[in-house]
């Protein structure tokens, strides 16, 4: 069973808690600016500290696997960053599946990623390292998912899109097959994008 620390907590993270398979994963603790047990109720894990405390903690944990719990649009840079630091740091990522998720064998998931309840990743997608496949999204066949990406619930990727990295999609947000969405890109819920889209766009 690999040993897993968590860093950054709240509504997203305690999601993270419940869809890492725990017959795979021990959660020794995470990390966050205060303790949060109080906030969440079902937070039940150790509270190893604020960020100052983290290359001394990683040291002092070997063969341990990090995860970055915390997403959302405003976070990406943050996300990018702390992750960057922790590979510093040499604490080693791996991708982290939910049993209710299904993902095809003949697809790439990179390190440092979560696939969430009932998402669905189909044949021959890939998706790189530091992203977030939230609950209940789809990626259809031979579609790319660039580094850093956050595609939230209920998200639908058809076929053979590729997005950029560093990219948000909102919640309920459909993109139509061949659609081509550049880096550093932030698409609101529950729109439908059937044409490309240039880096950096904004939708909402």
């Amino acid at each position: 069973m690999k040993k897993l620390i968590l860093f950054g907590m709240g509504g997203h993270g305690i999601s993270c808690i419940d869809s890492i398979p725990s017959d795979h994963f021990n959660i020794i603790g995470y990390f966050d600016e205060k303790d949060l047990s109080n906030t969440y109720k079902y937070l039940h894990l150790k509270y190893l500290g604020d960020d100052s405390k983290i290359q001394n903690i990683i040291n002092n944990y070997e063969n341990c696997y990090g995860l970055i719990s915390f997403g959302n649009h405003s976070l990406i840079k943050k996300r990018i960053s702390l992750f960057q630091k922790l590979k510093n740091y040499n604490l080693k990522f791996t991708s982290i599946v939910s049993d209710n998720a299904y993902v095809s064998d003949k697809s790439e998931i990179g390190q440092g990623t979560i696939i969430m309840h009932k998402a669905l990743v189909n044949i021959g997608v890939t998706i790189s390292e530091n992203c977030i496949i939230n609950t209940g999204t789809i990626i259809d066949h031979e579609s790319r998912v660039g580094e850093n990406c956050i595609l939230s619930t209920n998200v639908t990727v058809n076929g053979q899109v590729q997005i950029g990295k560093n990219t948000f999609i909102g919640s309920g947000t459909i993109i139509s097959n061949n659609v081509t969405i550049g880096q550093n890109c932030i698409i609101g819920a529950g729109l439908t994008i059937k044409k490309d889209l240039i880096d950096n766009s904004f939708l909402k």
